[in-house]
């Protein structure tokens, strides 16, 4: 497009006037600034066309929007946004370059933004892996600034080792888009394993990662069958009734003597007169012989269920496999890979990532 070699320019002498005031009062102001200046700036760099501005060039603009006057207001986490998004250092090459260009100036001038902060750690820590020489010399030379050591020799020094959490923000890099992101990712997972030690805990989080991506398979789900006959509930006790204490006074007992009725019921149907009272043993009498018998029922169709030659049977329908599942166990095993040919692993570690390769059907048991 005419006119954005100018428009480059511009933005460049701009950002070296911002980064020329020591006014504690601008903060408020440079920051936001600063930060769409730099999304511009890495717009940019996604074109091939970008490769063509010599004065400045869009990595020498992008560092100048991060150069800050001794003194003044210190950057902050937020404006350093833009250089670890997907148009920075998860960009194009080009991007990913200028952004580790910028992270240096950055450390040099407040190395805890990059050091203490772990996703600018993580994009860093990436980047040293890269397979292109110049975003890996760049990444390495930001990562050694950051830890208070000379950039100059970025080519042959020995890194430091990254956080513990190395592995939480390396887990969705092994499945980006661009492969050569993911295969610095798996790159730069195995170094940090052989640096800490323990890969145990490293390892048992990628296999889980691996089957979290599974597809689950069909399966059958049974339903009991109901049982014909009738449940009856189990007979509850009937605790024994309390009796009645005597109490002893000295005096003679009195004998009841039953009164028996001249009555009989029949005669006092006919004269109305009363009717002798029944006894305990003769309710009980009549009881069983006037009741009707309670026979046993049958479900017929719980009977007939049992003869059916199959159980009804609920199948569930297999989950479908896709693309971003297959790319998350395709990250898995290229970070499995790279392991095995970086890290010494013990018997206890050996021992959890064969079982889950051979579980899988992914290893050999020769």
């Amino acid at each position: 497009v005419p006119g954005c070699e100018a428009a480059l320019a511009v933005l460049d002498r701009h950002a070296r006037l911002l980064s020329s005031d020591d006014d504690d009062g601008a903060a408020s102001v440079l920051g936001p600034l600063r930060k769409d200046m730099a999304s511009a700036v890495l717009g940019l760099l996604r074109h091939d066309r970008a490769i063509s501005f010599a004065d400045p060039t869009p990595a020498e603009a992008l560092v100048s929007c991060y150069g800050t006057a001794e003194g003044g207001p210190a950057l902050r986490a937020p404006e350093i946004a833009p250089l670890l998004g997907e148009g920075g250092a998860l960009g194009t090459a080009a991007a990913r370059a200028a952004s580790m260009d910028a992270l240096a100036v950055v450390a040099g001038s407040n190395p805890k933004l990059v050091k203490s902060n772990p996703l600018a750690e993580n994009r860093v820590w990436l980047n040293c892996f890269a397979g292109e020489d110049a975003i890996r010399n760049a990444a390495r030379r930001a990562w050694l600034v950051a830890h208070g050591r000379d950039g100059d020799d970025a080519g042959s020094a020995t890194l430091d080792a990254p956080g513990k959490m190395y592995i939480v923000p390396l887990l969705p890099l092994l499945s980006h888009d661009d492969k050569s992101i993911a295969t610095a990712a798996a790159s730069s997972l195995a170094a940090a394993m052989a640096m800490h030690g323990n890969a145990e805990r490293s390892i048992v989080k990628l296999c889980g990662a691996y089957i979290g991506s599974f597809p689950a398979d069909e399966h059958e789900e049974r339903k009991p069958a109901p049982s014909p006959f009738p449940v009856q509930a189990a007979p509850v006790a009937k605790k024994p009734a309390a009796k009645k204490k005597v109490i002893d006074t000295g005096l003679p007992k009195k004998t009841k003597t039953k009164k028996i009725s001249s009555v009989s019921t029949s005669m006092a149907k006919i004269t109305g007169g009363p009717a002798p009272k029944k006894s305990a043993r003769t309710k009980k009498l009549l009881a069983k012989t006037v009741a009707p018998k309670q026979e046993r029922t049958l479900d017929q169709s719980a009977l007939m269920d049992q003869f059916k030659p199959k159980a009804e049977v609920k199948r569930a329908a297999a989950e479908e496999d896709s693309e971003s599942k297959v790319a998350v166990r395709a990250g898995v095993l290229r970070a499995i890979t790279a392991v095995s040919s970086t890290v010494d692993l013990d018997l206890p570690e050996l021992k959890v990532l064969l079982s889950f390769l051979l579980a899988f059907g992914l290893g050999d048991r020769k």
